[in-house]
Protein backbone atom coordinates (compact mmCIF):
# COMPACT_ATOMS: atom_id res chain seq x y z
CA UNK A 1 0.00 0.00 0.00
CA UNK A 2 2.56 2.56 0.77
CA UNK A 3 4.37 1.87 -2.35
CA UNK A 4 1.60 2.41 -4.31
CA UNK A 5 1.11 5.57 -2.60
CA UNK A 6 4.49 6.69 -2.95
CA UNK A 7 4.32 5.76 -6.70
CA UNK A 8 1.30 7.64 -7.04
CA UNK A 9 3.07 10.95 -5.60
CA UNK A 10 5.79 11.14 -7.76
CA UNK A 11 3.25 10.87 -10.62
CA UNK A 12 1.73 13.83 -9.53
CA UNK A 13 5.01 15.59 -8.72
CA UNK A 14 5.91 14.95 -12.01
CA UNK A 15 2.62 16.53 -13.94
CA UNK A 16 2.97 19.47 -11.68
CA UNK A 17 6.49 19.93 -12.93
CA UNK A 18 6.17 19.50 -16.68
CA UNK A 19 5.98 22.36 -18.61
CA UNK A 20 2.79 23.72 -20.19
CA UNK A 21 2.92 23.05 -23.72
CA UNK A 22 3.17 25.96 -26.67
CA UNK A 23 0.16 25.83 -28.97
CA UNK A 24 2.36 25.76 -32.10
CA UNK A 25 0.11 25.51 -34.57
CA UNK A 26 -2.04 28.53 -33.03
CA UNK A 27 1.59 30.79 -33.38
CA UNK A 28 1.16 31.06 -36.84
CA UNK A 29 -2.20 32.66 -36.51
CA UNK A 30 -0.99 35.67 -36.56
CA UNK A 31 0.99 35.91 -39.31
CA UNK A 32 -1.86 35.20 -41.77
CA UNK A 33 -3.19 39.49 -41.38
CA UNK A 34 0.23 40.43 -42.06
CA UNK A 35 0.33 38.34 -45.48
CA UNK A 36 -2.52 40.52 -46.78
CA UNK A 37 -0.89 44.02 -46.38
CA UNK A 38 1.66 44.23 -49.54
CA UNK A 39 -1.34 43.28 -51.78
CA UNK A 40 -3.88 45.32 -50.16
CA UNK A 41 -1.48 48.19 -50.36
CA UNK A 42 -0.18 47.57 -54.13
CA UNK A 43 -3.94 47.91 -55.09
CA UNK A 44 -4.56 50.76 -53.66
CA UNK A 45 -1.95 52.13 -55.00
CA UNK A 46 -3.32 50.95 -58.58
CA UNK A 47 -6.21 52.84 -57.83
CA UNK A 48 -4.72 56.06 -56.94
CA UNK A 49 -1.79 55.96 -59.49
CA UNK A 50 -4.55 56.57 -62.34
CA UNK A 51 -6.19 59.45 -60.63
CA UNK A 52 -3.11 61.69 -60.75
CA UNK A 53 -3.67 62.30 -64.18
CA UNK A 54 -7.26 63.44 -63.92
CA UNK A 55 -7.63 66.84 -64.35
CA UNK A 56 -8.50 69.25 -61.94
CA UNK A 57 -10.13 71.20 -65.36
CA UNK A 58 -13.52 70.57 -66.10
CA UNK A 59 -14.79 69.04 -69.25
CA UNK A 60 -16.21 72.50 -69.82
CA UNK A 61 -14.96 75.63 -72.22
CA UNK A 62 -14.37 77.47 -69.30
CA UNK A 63 -12.31 74.48 -67.48
CA UNK A 64 -10.30 74.73 -70.32
CA UNK A 65 -9.68 78.32 -70.63
CA UNK A 66 -8.79 78.30 -67.40
CA UNK A 67 -6.58 75.96 -67.70
CA UNK A 68 -4.67 77.41 -70.57
CA UNK A 69 -4.75 80.95 -68.42
CA UNK A 70 -2.73 79.33 -65.99
CA UNK A 71 -0.09 77.67 -68.54
CA UNK A 72 0.43 80.75 -70.38
CA UNK A 73 1.06 82.68 -66.77
CA UNK A 74 3.24 79.66 -65.78
CA UNK A 75 5.08 80.24 -68.92
CA UNK A 76 5.83 83.84 -68.74
CA UNK A 77 6.91 83.46 -65.24
CA UNK A 78 9.25 80.81 -66.01
CA UNK A 79 7.72 78.42 -63.48
CA UNK A 80 8.79 74.99 -65.16
CA UNK A 81 7.07 72.70 -62.76
CA UNK A 82 3.95 74.05 -63.23
CA UNK A 83 4.45 74.00 -67.02
CA UNK A 84 5.38 70.74 -66.92
CA UNK A 85 2.24 69.62 -64.92
CA UNK A 86 -0.12 71.32 -67.54
CA UNK A 87 2.01 69.37 -70.25
CA UNK A 88 1.41 66.39 -68.36
CA UNK A 89 -2.27 66.76 -68.63
CA UNK A 90 -1.90 68.23 -72.57
CA UNK A 91 0.02 64.99 -73.72
CA UNK A 92 -1.33 62.85 -75.94
CA UNK A 93 -1.52 58.77 -75.63
CA UNK A 94 -2.70 55.67 -77.67
CA UNK A 95 -5.51 55.56 -75.51
CA UNK A 96 -7.09 58.68 -75.34
CA UNK A 97 -6.24 59.31 -79.34
CA UNK A 98 -8.93 56.04 -79.77
CA UNK A 99 -11.34 57.40 -77.51
CA UNK A 100 -11.79 60.93 -79.74
CA UNK A 101 -11.61 58.78 -83.36
CA UNK A 102 -13.77 56.52 -84.97
CA UNK A 103 -12.12 52.88 -85.11
CA UNK A 104 -11.56 53.36 -88.85
CA UNK A 105 -9.74 56.96 -87.80
CA UNK A 106 -7.44 55.55 -85.19
CA UNK A 107 -6.37 52.79 -87.55
CA UNK A 108 -6.20 55.25 -90.32
CA UNK A 109 -4.07 58.35 -88.19
CA UNK A 110 -2.49 57.05 -85.02
CA UNK A 111 1.10 55.94 -86.57
CA UNK A 112 1.12 59.18 -88.27
CA UNK A 113 0.19 61.45 -85.37
CA UNK A 114 0.33 59.69 -81.92
CA UNK A 115 4.49 59.68 -81.99
CA UNK A 116 5.36 62.84 -82.99
CA UNK A 117 2.69 64.19 -80.78
CA UNK A 118 5.17 64.88 -77.71
CA UNK A 119 7.74 66.77 -79.27
CA UNK A 120 5.43 68.87 -81.35
CA UNK A 121 3.90 69.62 -78.34
CA UNK A 122 7.18 70.99 -76.43
CA UNK A 123 7.75 73.40 -79.75
CA UNK A 124 4.24 74.88 -79.17
CA UNK A 125 4.98 75.01 -75.34
CA UNK A 126 8.56 77.17 -76.34
CA UNK A 127 6.51 79.70 -78.52
CA UNK A 128 3.70 79.99 -75.60
CA UNK A 129 6.19 80.98 -73.63
CA UNK A 130 8.18 83.37 -75.92
CA UNK A 131 4.38 85.90 -75.89
CA UNK A 132 5.01 87.17 -72.30
CA UNK A 133 3.06 88.32 -69.48
CA UNK A 134 -0.62 89.19 -69.46
CA UNK A 135 -1.72 86.57 -72.65
CA UNK A 136 -5.88 86.22 -73.10
CA UNK A 137 -7.37 83.02 -73.97
CA UNK A 138 -9.77 82.58 -76.30
CA UNK A 139 -11.93 79.18 -76.61
CA UNK A 140 -14.29 78.04 -79.74
CA UNK A 141 -15.72 74.57 -79.88
CA UNK A 142 -18.20 71.97 -81.82
CA UNK A 143 -19.02 68.36 -81.92
CA UNK A 144 -17.96 66.00 -84.53
CA UNK A 145 -21.37 65.82 -85.79
CA UNK A 146 -21.25 69.45 -86.25
CA UNK A 147 -17.90 69.43 -88.13
CA UNK A 148 -19.42 66.90 -90.33
CA UNK A 149 -21.58 69.57 -92.17
CA UNK A 150 -18.18 70.34 -94.11
CA UNK A 151 -18.08 73.96 -92.13
CA UNK A 152 -14.81 74.88 -90.19
CA UNK A 153 -16.82 76.15 -87.09
CA UNK A 154 -13.77 78.48 -86.49
CA UNK A 155 -10.83 76.01 -86.66
CA UNK A 156 -8.55 75.54 -89.17
CA UNK A 157 -10.36 74.85 -92.42
CA UNK A 158 -8.01 71.76 -93.30
CA UNK A 159 -10.16 69.77 -90.41
CA UNK A 160 -12.50 68.98 -93.00
CA UNK A 161 -9.49 66.26 -94.39
CA UNK A 162 -10.33 64.29 -91.09
CA UNK A 163 -14.39 65.62 -89.99
CA UNK A 164 -15.47 61.73 -90.73
CA UNK A 165 -12.76 59.96 -88.42
CA UNK A 166 -14.46 62.52 -85.50
CA UNK A 167 -16.71 61.00 -83.49
CA UNK A 168 -19.72 62.77 -83.34
CA UNK A 169 -20.78 63.20 -79.60
CA UNK A 170 -16.76 64.41 -78.89
CA UNK A 171 -16.73 68.39 -78.43
CA UNK A 172 -13.32 69.92 -80.02
CA UNK A 173 -11.92 72.92 -78.82
CA UNK A 174 -9.81 75.25 -80.77
CA UNK A 175 -7.63 77.42 -78.14
CA UNK A 176 -5.94 80.70 -79.20
CA UNK A 177 -3.52 82.04 -76.63
CA UNK A 178 -2.45 85.57 -77.64
CA UNK A 179 0.13 87.89 -76.44
CA UNK A 180 2.03 91.17 -76.92
CA UNK A 181 4.53 88.95 -79.02
CA UNK A 182 1.58 87.44 -81.38
CA UNK A 183 -0.20 84.47 -80.89
CA UNK A 184 -0.22 80.54 -80.49
CA UNK A 185 -3.57 78.05 -81.39
CA UNK A 186 -3.67 74.75 -80.33
CA UNK A 187 -6.40 72.60 -82.05
CA UNK A 188 -8.01 70.52 -81.36
CA UNK A 189 -8.46 69.80 -77.88
CA UNK A 190 -10.59 67.71 -76.30
CA UNK A 191 -11.28 65.78 -73.08
CA UNK A 192 -10.95 62.07 -72.84
CA UNK A 193 -9.76 59.85 -70.18
CA UNK A 194 -10.55 61.88 -67.38
CA UNK A 195 -8.48 64.80 -68.48
CA UNK A 196 -7.79 67.22 -71.38
CA UNK A 197 -5.81 66.28 -74.78
CA UNK A 198 -4.21 67.93 -77.61
CA UNK A 199 -4.74 66.02 -80.60
CA UNK A 200 -1.33 68.17 -82.55
CA UNK A 201 -3.31 68.72 -85.98
CA UNK A 202 -4.26 65.76 -87.43
CA UNK A 203 -4.96 66.61 -90.96
CA UNK A 204 -1.22 67.30 -91.15
CA UNK A 205 -1.19 63.06 -91.45
CA UNK A 206 -3.65 62.71 -94.53
CA UNK A 207 -3.45 64.45 -98.25
CA UNK A 208 -5.41 67.67 -99.27
CA UNK A 209 -8.84 66.65 -100.10
CA UNK A 210 -11.26 68.45 -102.96
CA UNK A 211 -13.30 71.32 -101.28
CA UNK A 212 -16.37 70.26 -99.25
CA UNK A 213 -19.84 71.84 -100.70
CA UNK A 214 -21.42 72.86 -96.70
CA UNK A 215 -24.74 70.78 -95.93
CA UNK A 216 -23.71 67.71 -97.59
CA UNK A 217 -22.58 65.51 -94.46
CA UNK A 218 -20.10 63.08 -95.48
CA UNK A 219 -20.26 59.08 -94.94
CA UNK A 220 -18.60 58.53 -91.75
CA UNK A 221 -16.74 55.04 -90.45
CA UNK A 222 -18.22 54.52 -86.55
Amino acid sequence: MFALLALSAVGCNRNRNRPTPSPGPRAAAPAAPRALVAPVEDEAAELINPLRAVSPYPDTAAGLRAMFTELARASAAGDHEQVERLEEQLRLDDDRFALVFTFEGNRQLHGAVVPPARGRLEEKLARLRALGPGAAVTVTGATGDELADGASHGFDPRIAAVRAALRPAVRYFRVEVRGAAGAEVFEPVAFAGGRWVWLAEPWDAVPPTAPVVPGVPPSRAR
